[in-house]
């Protein structure tokens, strides 16, 4: 117990190093996610193409990082991605996950925060992985082998 304390601890020094070093920061409990994902949606109704499928399926990743926090903290992660989303439609944009009870708060006003060099890191990887995984246009198939008739018995 007390080495998963001291990494507890070591995990938060570093991260305090990390936003001291880049100061920008965001809000957390999914409310970047959230209003990224909403922003996403909006364009993939934009693009005529087939990438506007590849760009909603990249919003509902999105949303899926909200879900799962809640789901994590024991509470109902459909709900808090529901009241999430409609926090964000009525330009509570400041809104994510409430840890402690589910439901949707003011980050601000709770002061969650998460540095923006580390989310812009994730995110960015994520969409180099997305990226990766669009451009496997087929699968590499095999001319089926000629297989005698004699199965090798005599």
């Amino acid at each position: 117990m007390l080495d998963e304390a001291e990494r507890s601890v070591h995990d938060a020094l570093c991260v305090l190093k990390r936003i001291k070093e880049s100061p920008n920061c965001l809000y957390g409990g999914g409310c970047t996610e959230t209003a990224l994902a909403l922003e996403l949606s909006k364009f993939a109704l934009e693009v005529k193409t087939k990438e506007s499928e590849a760009i909603e399926c990249f919003s509902r990743a999105l949303l899926s990082i909200p879900k799962i926090l809640a789901d994590n903290c024991g509470f109902d992660g459909d709900e808090a991605k529901s009241l999430l989303k409609n926090d964000h439609a009525y330009r509570r944009t400041t809104y994510g996950v409430n840890v402690e009870n589910g439901k949707t708060c003011c980050m601000r006003e709770k002061g969650v925060i998460e540095g923006f060099e580390m989310k812009r890191r994730v995110i960015m990887a994520a969409c180099e992985t997305a990226q990766a995984i669009l451009k496997i246009d087929g699968l590499v198939t095999c001319k089926p082998r000629e297989r005698s008739h004699d199965h090798g018995c005599h």
